[in-house]
């Protein structure tokens, strides 16, 4: 298996951490190569270095491994197809398994990404996505069939009851236009009485753009309503999940954000778009309230709505684990994803 290290900031470490806390190497023999790892231009480039000898190493000592590459757009992308094209020469079974709330754009983005994002496509032995829109996706887009659905797991937590005041609303995610949080700026500016009188919290975790929204909060007097904490590691964010009440992902672009996943394993309500995968987490009316990106109205009256209703909050958070022992559970996604790993093996 290969993808950026376990403590690399994202959504693709957290899905892997998932698997291996629920002992998918204990299940397989496993051998996990990290390919990318935080830092300098020229730590990157030595990590793949790295990478590269140690996969030969592998697809030279292991006898006919399955090669699971985790792919995402950009750099993640150039690094798994230069891996594909070595285990495709030597012809081992390989697995590409989808992230990236962008991939859609990357590989539309010129003829070149079509082509070789297609070519990565069709000779792959199975493609795993995120979300049944995305497998409609790629099968519309390299007119191939072996592409399977498989959701990201969580594991769901001892329910904590957060009927408290103030309401905390959290924002977990990379702070910028594509996660929507301008529009959640613009949304608390626009209706800050009504959070202040409802005792209405804001929490913002997360990298990005964050000297400017701290800008944009002492500029229009938010330091009552909104706290900004910088990127969050694993304790810091288990503990604000644990004092919040609702999550709120605004976005325009995602996959299946773990996010989300985390929230509604700790028993939240969520409030997001109806973009990508989503609609397959979020049941608006019932666990939630989804709305069209860049809609601040819809957002306020989410959030208005379940601010002021108890019950509400109670009954959504208690749907929201229930979706997630049913759907999302680690336990049940790890022995998929192992079903697949036999399932390819047995093939000639």
């Amino acid at each position: 298996m290969i993808s950026p290290d376990l403590d690399v900031q994202g959504g693709i470490s957290s899905v892997v951490n998932e698997y291996l806390r629920s002992d998918l190497d204990r299940k397989v023999s496993l051998t996990f190569i990290p390919s990318h790892r935080d830092g300098t231009k020229l730590l990157k480039a030595g990590v793949f270095v790295r990478t590269f000898f140690c996969f030969l190493f592998v697809l030279l000592k292991i006898e006919s491994p399955i090669i699971h590459l985790h792919v995402s757009q950009d750099g993640s992308f150039v690094r798994k197809f230069i891996l594909f094209i070595i285990s495709k020469l030597f012809r081992r079974k390989t697995i590409v398994h989808l992230h990236g709330s962008d991939f859609e754009e990357f590989m539309h983005k010129t003829k070149v990404h079509q082509a070789l994002t297609k070519f990565m496509f069709l000779r792959a032995d199975i493609i795993l996505v995120l979300s049944d829109r995305w497998k409609h996706i790629i099968k519309s887009f390299a007119q191939c069939e072996n592409v399977i659905t498989l959701y990201n797991p969580i594991k769901a937590c001892e329910k904590n009851i957060r009927n408290h005041y103030p309401i905390h609303v959290l924002f977990l995610g990379r702070l910028g236009k594509r996660k929507g949080t301008y529009d959640l700026f613009e949304c608390i500016k626009v209706h800050k009485e009504f959070f202040l009188e409802k005792n209405i919290y804001f929490i913002l975790a997360g990298d990005g753009d964050v000297d400017i929204f701290k800008k944009f909060v002492a500029e229009e007097g938010l330091d009552e309503l909104v706290t900004i904490t910088g990127w969050c590691a694993k304790e810091q964010k288990e503990e604000l999940l644990i004092k919040s009440n609702i999550l709120i992902l605004p976005s325009y672009n995602e996959q299946m954000p773990m996010s989300i996943l985390e929230a509604m394993a700790h028993g939240y309500p969520i409030i997001s778009t109806d973009v990508a995968g989503i609609p397959e987490m979020v049941m608006h009316g019932e666990n939630g309230f989804l709305f069209k990106p860049g809609d601040i109205d819809g957002m306020y009256q989410a959030l208005k709505q379940l601010c002021e209703d108890r019950a509400l909050r109670e009954r959504m958070g208690a749907k929201s684990l229930q979706i997630v022992a049913d759907k999302f559970d680690s336990d049940l996604i790890v022995s998929k994803l192992v079903g697949i790993y036999q399932s390819i093996s047995q093939e000639e």
